[in-house]
This record gives C-alpha cells, structure tokens and sequence, in this order.
C-alpha cells in the first residue's frame, strides 16, 4: 500500500548517496505483493488518484522485472475437500482481479458478488464481531485465540467504527 512518491523518493535519496544514475543507484530492490488487491491508501481521493498513486504508474515501472509466483502454497498439503475449497476461492479472486467476476448494484455501487459459500448472512456489526470473536471474555489472553481472527474493512471510517 505504498504511495509511488515513497518508492520514487527511496530511488532519488540512494542515487544520491551513491552517486549513482542507475535505479536504486545500482543496489537491487525487491518489493512484494499483489498489484491487484493491494492500492495506496491517498485520503479523500477519487478512484483514478488512488490508482494513479499505485507503483504501477511510477516513473520507476519501466525498469522493474516483474516476477510473478505460479504455485499455490494455501492449496499445498492440503487434502480433501479443503483442497477444492481452496482451489475455487484462487480461482475467484484472478477473477476479481482480471475484472472478470460478476458484479451487481448494492447501495447504488457496483460491487462483487460474494459466492454463497463466502456469506454468512449476518446483518449486523453485533452479530459480526459475536461469530468473529466468540466467547470473548473467557478467550481474550489466549493468543491461539486472536491468531485466526481479524474483521477486515475496505474504509478506514469503518474501522472506526468497529473499534469504537
């Protein structure tokens, strides 16, 4: 969730320091993730300033050499119908990140629609953290406990909201 100017500014500060024109001034940068699910967080900003702020549009993009992972590690060793679990939900998310996953209006915004097997159908922020974190009180100092768990949002406000 890096901004460009971030990656752009490590660039100019290490040309700097080495005096250096190449890249990174000469020293090999390597840099993780999924360019598909992971944009800048840019505050109050529309769509295309968000993904404009991406590394994709760096002036740094034309000298990076993207490798991409083939094998599935979430599916490896796994047995049964998990294995087919995960292979579907794989499946889903390159098609969410092709853009070739359904969409539908909800709220008057399109948004993915969830396979059934991914709802819940829970309706409200009570019930949500009930299902998330069950028997709280008596689990709370367990670390197994909070391991598996996280209540994931898209918008920082609701963040916010949750916590609060």
């Amino acid at each position: 969730m890096m901004h460009k100017h971030a990656l752009e500014s490590v660039d100019r500060t290490l040309c700097d320091l080495l005096s250096s024109d190449a890249p990174f001034g000469g020293i090999t940068v390597v840099l993780g993730g999924d360019f598909w699910q992971v944009l800048p967080v840019v505050r109050r900003s529309s769509r295309a300033q968000i993904v404009s702020a991406s590394l994709k549009f760096s002036q740094l993009r034309k000298d990076v050499e993207v490798h991409r992972l083939k094998t599935n590690m979430r599916v490896m060793g796994l047995e049964g119908s998990d294995v087919n679990e995960q292979v579907d939900f794989a499946k889903f998310l390159l098609r969410v990140g092709d853009g070739r996953e359904e969409t539908c209006m909800h709220h008057d915004l399109e948004s993915i629609c969830l396979p059934d097997n991914m709802c819940l159908g829970i309706q409200n922020l009570d019930d949500l953290i009930s299902f998330t974190f069950p028997n709280i009180l008596e689990n709370y100092r367990e670390v197994d406990f909070w391991k598996n768990r996280a209540i994931l949002t898209a918008l920082n406000d609701d963040v916010e909201t949750i916590a609060f």
